[in-house]
C-alpha cells in the first residue's frame, strides 16, 4: 500500500545500495525534547537533530515512541503528517515524509540538494524534523520513557528490499556531490551512503529520559490576615519563593470574601516543601489593580514534610503615598487626586477630611453641625466676624467681590472694619453667585474710614483671609452702589475712596 513506502523526492533509489563511500566529516543524529518533565494533556515537541550536515542530501529512519504515555501526530489518508515541519522543504513543496499510521512509530525520508551545485545544501546543525506530541490524559504520572531513532527496515523484495519475510534495513544518511565533482557522472558515487550500512553501522539513538511526576506532596501553612480599614472585596492570600520579592509568581493561592465591618479572616494554602513568605491584598474592583490593601509575612517559613503548626498571622495596610493620613483609595474614589489633607475640610462645613473618613461621611456634602468633631472656624456656613451695633448704617453694594480676576467663589464672607481694625468689625455679609455681594455697614460717626476683608472659601483649599484694596467713608444712610471689591493677599491697600453721601 502506499502509505507503507517511503519516499525519498530527490534522491534516486539505486544510491542507497551502490556506493559505500567514506563520510566527508561524521554526522550524529540526536532526539531532543522541548521538555522533560511533562504532564497529562501537555503538548510539547521532539526535534530530530544533525550536528554536522555536510554532505548530507538525504536521510530516512524510524522514530519510536510509547503509544500507550503520547498521543503523535495525525498522518492524514496516504498516512502522511502535515503538522511534522522539517528542513527539507523547497519553498511551499514539501520534500519529506511521514509515515505514522503505524501507533508508536514514525517512519521518517528526505531530500534536498543546492539546485545550484547540484550537491548537499547544509554545513551547520540543523533540526531535521519538530514533531509535535501530547501527553495521554490518562497517562500514568510517575513513569518515565523515552523516545529511539533506529533505522528503517523495508520488505519490499521486488524492488531488492528484503526476502521472504525478512525485512532489509535502508539506509540512514545519503550524500550528494556538487555537479563539477569528477565522480558526478558516476550514479554510484555521486550520492554515497553515509550512514547505515556494513561500512557506517547505525546505532540507535535514546533520547534523555522524560517523566511524568508525581504531584508533589502538600501541606498546610494557616494564619490570620486583619485589616482595620474600610476596603471590601476578595481577599487574596497566598505563598511566594523568598525570591520573588515583588511576589509576581503565587503558590498556593486562596481567596475569601471581604465584607463591610469584617476585620480579620482565617487563611490555610496548601503548599509543597519548600521556604516561603506570605501576601495578602484585598481587591475592591476585581482587576487587582489600584490602591489596594496590602501586607505582608516575610520571616521564611520552611515547610519540609509536615505541616506548618505556627499561626502565621499578618495584617494589611491602605497605602498612604503621601503620608498625609488619608489612605489613596479613599482620596482618589472621593477626589480624584491624592492633592487633599487630612486636617483640610474639602466642602468646608466644620468637620476635617479625617473625619469625614473615619465616619464614613461624603466630604462633597454639609453635614450637621451637631456632631462631635465640628469646628466652627472651618465651617463657611459660620460667619468668622461678630458685627457690632451702630446707630447710623449704610449699604454698599451693587458689585462684585474678585480675587485677582476672578470673583470669589460662593459662601466666602466680606467683612466691613471700623478705624479700630478686627476688633471693630461693622458689617459681614456672605458672597453670592458670581461674586454679588450685600453689604450693611454700621456706625455712629460719618467720616470714619471704613476698610474690608474677605475670608475666602474654595472647595480643597484651605481658608483665606485677604485684604480688600478699596475702602470707603461712612456716611450714615447714604447707600454706595456699583462697588467692586478687590481681595489682595499682598499689595497695600488704596488710599481711601472719599465718598459725598450727604446728610
Amino acid at each position: 500500500m502506499e502509505h507503507r513506502r517511503i519516499s525519498l523526492a530527490l534522491l534516486v533509489a539505486a544510491a542507497f545500495w551502490l556506493s559505500f563511500a567514506q563520510l566527508a566529516g561524521a554526522a550524529t543524529l540526536s532526539l531532543v525534547p522541548s521538555k522533560t518533565s511533562v504532564t497529562p494533556g501537555e503538548n510539547f515537541t521532539l526535534d530530530i537533530l544533525i550536528d554536522n550536515p555536510t554532505g548530507v542530501a538525504g536521510c530516512a529512519f524510524t522514530l519510536i515512541y510509547p503509544e500507550n504515555v503520547l498521543e503523535g501526530p495525525d498522518p492524514d489518508s496516504q498516512g502522511a503528517v502535515t503538522d511534522i515541519t522539517s528542513v527539507f522543504t523547497f519553498q511551499s513543496t514539501r520534500m519529506h515524509r511521514e509515515n505514522a499510521e503505524t501507533e508508536g512509530q514514525i517512519l521518517f525520508s528526505g531530500a534536498t540538494i543546492d539546485l545550484t551545485t547540484g550537491g548537499a545544501p547544509y554545513t551547520t546543525p540543523k533540526i531535521l524534523f519538530t514533531i509535535p506530541f501530547t501527553v495521554k490524559s490518562n497517562a500514568q504520572v510517575g513513569q518515565k520513557f523515552t523516545f529511539t531513532l533506529q533505522q528503517t527496515q523495508i520488505l519490499n523484495p521486488s524492488a531488492g528490499w528484503g526476502s521472504g519475510q525478512t525485512a532489509a534495513p535502508i539506509p540512514v544518511l545519503v550524500g550528494a556531490v556538487p555537479n563539477n565533482d569528477p565522480n558526478w557522472g558516476d550514479l554510484t558515487k555521486a550520492f554515497p551512503i553515509l550512514l547505515g550500512d556494513a561500512s557506517h553501522p547505525f546505532q540507535p539513538v535514546t533520547s534523555p529520559e522524560m517523566g511524568i511526576p508525581l504531584p508533589p506532596q502538600k501541606y498546610t501553612i494557616a494564619g490570620t490576615v486583619s485589616y482595620s480599614g474600610r476596603q471590601t472585596g476578595t481577599l487574596h492570600v497566598a505563598a511566594f519563593d523568598p525570591s520573588d520579592t515583588n511576589f509576581t509568581s503565587p503558590i498556593g493561592e486562596m481567596t475569601y470574601p471581604w465584607n463591610a465591618g469584617t476585620t480579620s479572616k482565617a487563611f490555610q494554602l496548601a503548599v509543597p516543601n519548600g521556604t516561603y513568605y506570605l501576601e495578602g491584598y484585598i481587591d475592591s474592583s476585581g482587576t487587582a489593580v489600584g490602591d489596594l490593601a496590602v501586607g505582608s509575612y516575610k520571616t521564611p517559613i520552611v515547610i519540609s514534610g509536615a505541616n506548618d503548626s505556627t499561626s502565621r498571622n499578618f495584617s494589611l495596610t491602605d497605602p498612604d503615598s503621601d503620608q498625609d493620613g488619608l489612605p489613596d483609595w479613599w482620596e482618589r474614589k472621593q477626589f480624584g487626586n491624592l492633592n487633599q489633607k487630612a486636617n483640610g475640610d474639602y466642602e468646608h462645613d466644620g468637620y476635617t477630611n479625617e473625619w469625614e473618613y473615619k465616619n464614613n461621611t461624603d466630604p462633597m456634602n454639609d453635614d450637621a453641625t451637631n456632631k462631635p468633631g465640628y469646628n466652627k472656624n472651618l465651617d463657611y456656613r459660620v460667619a468668622p466676624w461678630t458685627s457690632v451695633t451702630g446707630k447710623y448704617q449704610t449699604v454698599v453694594s451693587g458689585g462684585k467681590v474678585f480675587v485677582g480676576s476672578n470673583v470669589a467663589s460662593p459662601g466666602s464672607w466680606v467683612g466691613a472694619f471700623g478705624p479700630a481694625g478686627d476688633s471693630d468689625c461693622r458689617g459681614v455679609a456672605q458672597v453670592g453667585a458670581n461674586g454679588s455681594y450685600s453689604l450693611t455697614v454700621r456706625g455712629n460717626t460719618n467720616g470714619e474710614e471704613v476698610s474690608f476683608k474677605l475670608q475666602l472659601y474654595e472647595d480643597g483649599k484651605d481658608v483665606k483671609t485677604l485684604k480688600i484694596r478699596e475702602k470707603v467713608t461712612f456716611q450714615a444712610n447714604t447707600p454706595v452702589t456699583n462697588k467692586d471689591l478687590h481681595a489682595s493677599s499682598g499689595a497695600g491697600a488704596l488710599p481711601a475712596i472719599q465718598l459725598l453721601l450727604g446728610d
